[in-house]
């Protein structure tokens, strides 16, 4: 009798011990479960900033693009004004060449018609 008592001391031991166990298991089981979920929604969120990252990274580029092609626009409308600068500069010049020219010959014309008009009788 004494031996089935230790056995059955003995039994609802290991019975306790495998409840422990059993519940141990379950509690870790759980916790798998939640951060396997944590995991999917971090991918989730790693998919969206890659994602966002990328996007903003193709804009960046697309503006530094624009940024580019503006700023040799703005050189070859600087070349251009500068050229019509010049061009009107010269304009100006051989407009006022005549008109200075004009009235130096006009002076000369009159001068030398006075002149012969003194030498005649």
């Amino acid at each position: 009798m004494n031996n089935y008592l230790r056995e059955e001391a003995v039994g609802k031991e290991k019975s306790a011990l495998f409840q422990q166990s059993y519940a141990e298991v379950a509690e870790l089981e759980r916790e798998v479960v939640g951060l396997g979920k944590e995991e999917t929604v971090r991918l989730r969120q790693i998919t969206e900033v890659s994602s966002q990252r990328e996007r903003m990274s193709r804009e960046a580029a697309k503006k530094v693009n624009k940024l580019r092609e503006t700023k040799e626009y703005v050189k070859v409308k600087d070349l251009v004004t500068l050229d019509l600068k010049k061009k009107r500069k010269e304009m100006q010049t051989k407009v006022r060449l005549p008109s200075i020219h004009d009235s130096l010959v006009a002076l000369v014309w009159k001068a030398c018609c006075c002149a012969l008009v003194a030498l005649l009788p």
